[in-house]
């Protein structure tokens, strides 16, 4: 097979033998926004596009996500709140043994002022 000079448009299919005109060339539109229309940028251009038509909805998912993310990072907050200050109390909270509310007990019946004494719990035996 031998290739004519035209097959090929450029450093990648120059050996491949394609017999395609080439589509884009530079300057072959003009932006409103001056962008330069250079090959690379029009064939991103049609990437775009093409992304685009293959997903309408992607813009849609898009705002739906950012608005999930929104909600669940307030949820979030709101939870953390709530443990922190909440829950606080309980979560506080001195819990005594058993043995601690016999020895309360039995400073009612006793006369010392040192609770924790063990010298002061009288047992009582029958």
């Amino acid at each position: 097979m031998s290739l004519s000079p035209g097959d090929g448009d450029g450093e990648l299919t120059s050996n491949l033998g394609i017999g395609m005109a080439r589509i884009l060339y530079d300057g072959l539109v003009e932006y409103e926004d001056k962008t330069p229309a250079t090959t690379t940028q029009m064939a991103k251009d049609v990437t775009e596009f093409l992304n685009w038509a293959a997903e309408p909805e992607m813009d849609e998912r898009k705002k739906m996500g950012m608005k999930v993310l929104m909600i669940t990072s307030v949820l979030l907050a709101l939870s953390i709140w709530v443990k922190k200050y909440k829950w606080a109390p309980v979560k506080t909270r001195k819990l005594v043994s058993p043995h601690t509310y016999y020895r309360i007990l039995f400073w009612f019946i006793t006369p010392s002022s040192d609770i924790f004494d063990r010298s002061t719990i009288h047992h009582h035996s029958k």
